[in-house]
């Protein structure tokens, strides 16, 4: 019977322990060290099961871990077990032992003794100091009923049945909820037809939403889903709540919107009222920038029907109903304009004489804000830069002005200086440097650009081969007050010539009698005066010695009569019709010339007047005027095809008879590149005239530069600076 009866407390013992030890489940903090040691007991003597086993050597090896129902192995503390009574000791773990999350089981089982073991659940630190460590309602601690800690959430939190918060302390957020990284603080989804997010602001004066941008982020970012679908549907109260109020932190925009692939940045669409209504505090109602090839700051188009503008403009405080630059047409009173060409001040093209030195040129430099007059600069000015471009550079840059200081009414150099900053505003004096007018192109740009808020100015100049200062010396020194007096004085002479020869006459029996009878019997001539002859040749020909004509009183024809160009015409008083062929040279005043004078060798002293045609060589004294044929024709519209321009082709044997049944070549000069040929083509009209026929590319230039060549033909140049 007694042992029966042990063999049944053994079993009994066997079955009750395992209940005890599932009972005596643990709750450890992950990574965490128990320097005090897990508690492991009681250690029962393995015969009798009751007796206390208080003397045993539990060592590292001796205590056996399996953490997540992995395998059993060796603690990882190097320290033994220590008995504390009854059998109960405490084992030590570092936190190497409890670093896995889940099951972990301990257990001793050492010869004499019957086994222990204890099964503890290893928990993060925030769970583990929530169930062990800290207080119910407190911060970190669970929540109960009555006042709680607030509840930070950094991980996602789903709740299936929703969630209602009602703040109880006062001006305090009844949600605060922070994404991490690239995370949305709130990712809010809605059903089939609800709202992914529903606010209504407070009873008075509280918004459904306020969102408030960080340094770098934004207050709200909207994306739209399908085709249809708006990235955030707003609609204002009945009266006149707006639909949505945005306000930009620090210098962030209230509202900063990027387009789709294809879309538009804001599409307003409105029943009666205004599409946009902008009023700033400080700052412009509206500053659009376009961004990509030809696009627009702006596109605007006016109403269906009454009288409804594109663009309506009513200036403000000091200001002008439009300021900038308007290509297209222009209804109403315009007060005043400040033209430019693309951005680009382009003053009218002067003219200078090849090689002309120590030129001094006034230059207006314009404000990009106001369109005035830029004031201040200096040859110092930061970013100032001057180029030049020459036809004869060919494909290479165009060349760099060192600007220069300098003083008013002085030449130097690259010269810049002010001229009146009060009186005229914006002028300059710039001085030319030899180089850029120089011998070898027929024109030249010169271009002012890189200060701040200027806008750029561009100077065209025709090289010409003559100018006002020297046709006084093509013409030469005159004999008397001008060229214009030598031909009055030879026109006089000629009349008076012409009046004595008119004069002659025969009567009765003197000279004109016997004369008559000679010219019946064709006797030989007569004098009248003793010691007078009349040469006659051997061919029977007859010659006058003007210096034996006396005192003539009668204008005498002369009709058919050659003066050899050997001989010299002292004055001719009167009209002469016509001279034909060279006139070696005329000295005295020719009162005036009726009729077109082919050419003119030799020098002519002066002339008072207009000179029509060209003329060749130097003028010295001085000139009223030259009115020079325009080198342009027209307008030429930039880079628009289909454009034609006719051009008159002389022949250069005399410069004057038309060129007719050439095939001429057209080249084009862009805005001071290299010469080119046309595209286009070129077909006669006739009578020297050809009709140049431009394709798109011969006009895609600001100032183009064309030179017109046939075989034995003049050159012909010209130039257009081109517009809309």
């Amino acid at each position: 019977m007694r042992r029966f009866f042990r063999s049944g407390i053994t079993l009994a013992l066997l079955v009750i322990l395992p209940l005890v030890a599932e009972a005596n489940t643990c709750y450890l903090k992950q990574s965490t060290a128990l320097s005090t040691g897990m508690r492991m007991g009681p250690f029962l003597d393995e015969t009798d099961g009751k007796t206390a086993e208080t003397a045993l050597t539990l060592s590292q090896a001796d205590v056996r871990l399996s953490k997540a129902e992995g395998a059993f192995a060796q603690k990882n503390d190097a320290t033994s077990c220590t008995h504390l009574e009854n059998g109960w000791y405490k084992c030590p773990l570092d936190a190497t032992d409890t670093n896995t999350l889940g099951l972990l089981v301990v257990a001793i089982h050492e010869s004499g003794a019957l086994p222990v073991w204890k099964e503890c659940m290893v928990l993060p630190a925030t769970v583990y100091d929530a169930l062990v460590t800290n207080a119910v309602g407190a911060a970190g601690g669970l929540f109960g009923v009555g006042t709680n800690a607030s509840l930070a959430i950094t991980g996602a939190l789903t709740v299936g049945g929703g969630v209602a918060i009602t703040q109880s302390s006062s001006n305090a957020a009844g949600l605060s909820v922070a994404g991490n990284g690239s995370g949305a603080g709130i990712a809010a989804a809605g059903g089939a037809t609800g709202d992914g997010f529903l606010t209504t602001g407070g009873a008075t004066s509280g918004h459904g939403i306020n969102a408030v941008a960080t340094t770098a982020g934004s207050g709200i970012t909207a994306v739209g889903v399908g085709t249809t679908r708006p990235g955030i549907n707003a609609t204002g109260g009945s009266v006149s709540s707006p639909g949505m109020k945005l306000t930009g932190g620090g210098t962030g925009a209230g509202l900063d919107i990027a387009a789709g692939a294809t879309g538009v940045g804001v599409k307003v669409a409105t029943t009666a009222g205004d599409g946009i209504s902008v009023t700033p505090t400080a700052g412009s109602a509206l500053v659009l920038t376009a961004n990509g090839t030809s696009k627009h700051g702006a596109v605007i188009t006016g109403g269906t029907a009454g009288t409804s503008d594109g663009l309506k403009a009513v200036a403000g405080s000091g200001g002008v109903d439009i300021r900038g630059s308007i290509t297209g047409s222009l209804s109403g009173s315009v007060g005043s304009v400040a033209a430019t060409s693309g951005g680009v001040t382009l003053m009218a093209v002067d003219a200078y004489l090849k090689g002309s030195t120590s030129v001094i040129y006034g230059v207006l430099i314009r404000d990009a804000t106001t369109g005035a007059g830029m004031t201040g600069l200096t040859s110092a000015s930061v970013n100032l830069a001057i180029y030049y471009c020459r036809a004869d550079q060919g494909n290479a840059a165009c060349s760099s002005i060192t600007p220069a200081a300098a003083t008013k009414g002085s030449y130097t150099s690259g010269g810049f200086v002010e001229k009146d900053a009060t009186g005229a505003p914006g002028v300059y004096e710039f001085g030319i440097p030899t180089a850029t007018l120089a011998t070898g192109a027929d024109l030249v740009t010169i271009y002012f650009s890189g200060v701040s808020g200027m806008i750029p100015t561009m100077l065209p100049i025709a090289l010409v081969d003559f100018s006002v200062a020297n046709i006084n010396t093509k013409l030469g020194t005159p004999a008397g007050a001008s060229v214009s007096a030598d031909i009055l004085t030879a026109n006089t002479a000629a009349s008076a010539i012409k009046a004595k020869t008119d004069s002659l006459t025969f009567t009765g029996t003197d000279v004109g009698a016997i004369v008559n009878t000679y010219a019946t019997g064709k006797t030989p001539l007569q004098p009248t005066t003793a010691g007078r002859t009349l040469t006659v040749s051997a061919a029977g020909n007859g010659s006058v010695n003007w210096g034996d004509v006396e005192n003539p009183t009668t204008s005498v024809g002369l009709t058919g009569t050659t003066i050899s160009t050997s001989q010299q015409v002292a004055s001719v008083s009167g009209a002469v019709g016509s001279v034909t062929g060279a006139v070696g040279s005329v000295t005295g005043s020719v009162g005036s010339v009726t009729g077109a004078v082919g050419s003119v060798t030799g020098a002519v002293g002066s002339v008072t007047g207009n000179v029509g045609g060209n003329v060749s060589g130097n003028v010295t004294g001085s000139v009223g005027s030259v009115v020079a044929a325009s080198p342009t024709g027209g307008t030429v519209r930039k880079n628009v095809a289909s454009q034609t321009y006719p051009v008159y082709l002389v022949l250069t044997s005399d410069h004057i008879t038309p060129a007719t049944g050439k095939s001429p070549a057209v080249q084009v000069s862009k805005d001071g590149a290299g010469f080119g040929n046309i595209a286009g083509s070129v077909a006669e009209i006739g009578n020297g005239w050809y009709l140049i026929s431009f394709a798109q590319a011969d006009t895609n230039c600001n100032s183009c530069a064309y030179r017109v060549t046939a075989a034995s033909s003049d050159t012909r140049n010209f130039y257009a600076v081109t517009g809309p």
